[in-house]
């Protein structure tokens, strides 16, 4: 896989010859302390107060809005961009202060760039940053061959200290680990590396494998000890994929349904013009919970007087539709405990996002 090995303001680069000019790619961030805080406060209380992505410093938004430029030039085939422009644009309105961060730059291909090589002459080099590269090489290799196939928290460690891709690796110790020391560490690796692996774990063979890792555990577990799983890595790692949690609700399966409500509270630290689509498809694939939801089940007892009941997904317990709550475990008809779990408020939040994010890009 093609990754960007060059990132330049000029738009030449010396001794080094471009086999193609691919496209323009751009990106805008906008950041400010009010965006969406009128549709947000309401919802504070879900995710855990203020979003603290809007106290990171600007250094912290030009990093991600750079790592977000170069996944497009890649999906473009690049593996450089030449002629980098970062700009800052005032977009304050209506009594807020906003502003916006705009990246562009060409993506090209590099001609032989990874069979260029550097005169080191006499460099000199310390034995930390030999043996560093010798270490790297060991542990990629040994992850290459299969021979770290029993994870300890040791390797995590070493895939963070040696800058390694190990995602999927990293993302099934995490399933099997189950307790918040191991959790630390694949939270400080995803804040690092990619999120790809989690991506593709919840959008292909993951849409079972979220029922079977962690719902089966929903007899015995209550749903806030559930969360210290995947809901907290998420929260923490500050994912938030809208288009994602659309096609998990829209699978129509009831245990993912309940995971992707969870989910859905989740934030990012920004949001740009790319965002407001993909916004408006998780507010409106919402519906689906009126489709599925309650989860029925024919009584076929000649004693009982109710010929149907519904079911909780939180614990495969029947309940009579005289009770609005499970008389097990108290969950809700979505298996939740907590009343703010609700579709329609979710669905008209986050049509209220992009409806608010469209209104402040316009005004800039």
């Amino acid at each position: 896989m093609n990754r960007i090995e060059l990132l330049t303001t000029t738009s030449t680069i010396q001794n080094r010859d471009v086999d193609k000019y691919l496209d323009v790619v751009t990106h805008q961030i906008v950041i400010g302390a009010n965006i969406f805080r009128d549709v947000f406060s309401s919802f504070r209380d879900i995710v855990g107060g203020s979003a603290r992505g809007y106290q990171k410093d600007l250094d912290k938004w030009k990093e991600i809005g750079l790592n977000d430029l170069k996944e497009k030039a890649v999906e473009l085939g690049a593996n450089g961009i030449l002629g980098l422009r970062i700009d800052f644009e005032d977009v304050s309105g209506g009594g807020k202060s906003m502003f916006m961060v705009s990246l562009s730059g060409t993506a090209v291909i590099i001609k032989n760039l990874e069979e260029k090589k550097v005169d080191y002459g006499n460099f000199q080099f310390t034995f930390e940053e030999l043996d560093y590269d010798v270490q790297k090489k060991r542990i990629t290799n040994n992850l290459e061959n299969g021979k770290l196939n029993k994870f300890r928290k040791k390797d995590i460690q070493n895939f963070i200290t040696y800058d390694i891709e190990a995602g999927n690796k990293v993302l099934h110790y995490f399933f099997e680990a189950h307790h918040r020391s191991s959790s630390d560490l694949v939270i400080e690796y995803f804040k690092k590396h990619s999120h790809s692996a989690i991506n593709n774990f919840l959008t292909s063979k993951g849409l079972k494998e979220l029922k079977d890792a962690f719902l089966k555990r929903k007899s015995t577990r209550e749903l806030d000890e559930d969360k210290l799983d995947l809901y907290t890595l998420l929260h923490d790692i500050e994912w938030f994929n809208p288009l994602i949690l659309a096609e998990l609700i829209e699978t129509g399966d009831a245990y993912i349904m309940r995971k992707a409500l969870v989910l859905s509270t989740l934030k990012k630290p920004f949001y740009t013009k790319e965002d407001i689509e993909p916004l408006r498809k998780l507010g409106n694939s919402f519906k689906k919970f009126k489709e599925v939801f309650p989860v029925t089940k024919e009584k076929n007892s000649m004693f009982s007087k109710d010929k149907k009941v519904w079911f909780c997904v939180a614990c495969d317990t029947e309940n009579s539709f005289n009770y609005k709550e499970c008389v097990r475990c108290s969950s809700n008809i979505y298996g939740l405990s907590k009343k703010h779990f609700d579709p329609d408020e979710l669905s008209k939040y986050h049509l209220d996002m992009a409806e608010a994010l469209e209104e402040k890009l316009n005004a800039g």
